[in-house]
């Protein structure tokens, strides 16, 4: 959700997107310009964790953080910082009013009054010792914060407070190029510029996301696994050598849980060889489609045609009735069962490996022999796209006579 809607903000919400999206239900100021993206500029990627970049500038401004998270109150955001919790956002009940006119309501936190209130320098040492005590009254938790604490708890009470009290050199840190990246692409390249100052282990760290797949079977994410490692070993060889790392950590589901799976970063022929072999499969399905060969459709199917092997391993491409049900509806029979719900996550891990892909190629400097990889890349959809539902799906793409024409196309060219 998170790398989606911040790609939306800086290049799918104008006026004109919006209004199409909420089919003229959402009133907009006349004085907005259908073309510009009034959040683009103001949508930020940072390293790290975003809390101490939110309190910095809160601290900065006075203004309010909107989120979920109400840890944020324990930081320095200020004597006039606030947070406003983004659970309780409503339209207030103004029954009749326009909805540009309905006010919004919310609940809001302003922790040096909270402080005051209760007899505090601040909030800290009251949240220190409700982890302590977490079955005491506030009351109660309000006098113990007041008592000195002995030695040991004084460096007990350090080691809690210390990630609510990191000075404002780190929400100044930036990475070059990185504002239109993805959250865990920033997060990636993140990890390669500050190598001095990262608390992580040996090795660069990607966490993927949890897919919404059945957890008896293989994780999804083992498709599109050999786009994950080129795009890896790509922006690996554009680093300067004292740079480099010979391995990336990656964090996926295995079973009912999470674990770490090693990957080593590969050579020049192998990246080489790997780029020829996918620009190779992908003309195979634009020519397959022919005339059919949307964005949205081209990239799904090649998905499909990567699940189910090319013909060469694992199962044949399903039978045309099945294949063009499941593009459109995203079930396969008379309704969804677990299969499709796994497959559907397996298309979106390929989906996602590649956007991955597509991200670290634009790092590297080698342009010449990228060119073709890059213009390829080129047309893959937003996330928006990508990951769209079932219910989305609906009458978007191949009829059962188009999908039958692939796959006998299809056929001929993989023989």
């Amino acid at each position: 959700m998170v790398p989606a809607v911040f790609e939306d903000l800086k290049h799918r919400w104008n006026k004109e997107n919006i209004l199409h999206a909420a089919r003229d239900s959402l009133l907009l100021a006349d004085s907005v310009a259908l073309q510009d993206f009034p959040w683009a500029d103001v949508t930020v990627m940072v390293p790290g964790e975003a809390d101490m970049h939110c309190a910095y500038l809160a601290k900065l401004t006075g203004s309010a953080i909107l989120t979920n998270d109400s840890d944020l109150i324990l930081h320095d955001i200020g004597p006039h910082g606030s947070v406003v919790l983004l659970h309780s956002l409503e339209l207030a009940d103004t029954f009749g009013a326009r909805s540009i006119e309905a006010p919004l309501q919310a609940v809001q936190l302003h922790p040096a009054s909270l402080a005051q209130r209760f007899g505090l320098a601040d909030l800290l040492r009251l949240a220190y010792e409700l982890k302590l005590h977490p079955n005491s009254r506030l009351t109660e938790l309000i006098r113990l914060a007041k008592e000195t604490l002995g030695p040991q708890g004084s460096a007990d009470y350090l080691e809690f407070s210390e990630e609510y009290k990191k000075g404002q050199e780190h929400a100044k840190w930036e990475i070059t190029n990185s504002h239109h990246l993805d959250p865990r692409i920033s997060e990636l390249v993140w990890q390669y510029e500050a190598q001095e100052i990262n608390p992580w282990g040996e090795f660069p760290r990607f966490y993927l996301a949890i897919l919404n797949e059945d957890h008896t079977r293989r994780c999804a994410w083992e498709n599109g696994l050999s786009y994950r490692v080129l795009g890896y070993s790509i922006f690996n060889a554009s680093r300067p050598p004292s740079r480099r790392f010979c391995f990336i950590d990656e964090f996926v589901r295995r079973g009912e849980r999470i674990a770490r799976n090693t990957l080593a970063i590969r050579d020049a022929d192998w990246i080489a060889n790997e780029m020829t072999a996918f620009c190779a499969r992908l003309r195979v399905v634009r020519a397959a489609l022919g005339e059919n060969a949307t964005t949205a459709k081209l990239w799904r199917i090649f998905a499909l045609c990567e699940i189910y092997g090319w013909g060469r391993s694992g199962s044949p491409l399903p039978k045309t009735k099945p294949f063009s049900r499941f593009l459109n509806f995203g079930y396969m029979g008379d309704q969804t069962d677990w299969a499709d719900i796994h497959l559907t996550a397996q298309v979106q891990a390929v989906l996602y490996s590649l956007r991955i892909l597509k991200q670290l190629v634009g790092f590297t400097t080698s342009a010449n022999d990228m060119l073709e990889m890059q213009d390829t890349l080129m047309s893959l959809p937003p996330l928006h796209v990508l990951m769209r539902s079932r219910f989305e799906m609906a009458n978007e793409y191949l009829t059962e006579d188009a999908a039958g024409e692939f796959l006998k196309r299809y056929r001929q060219l993989t023989r």
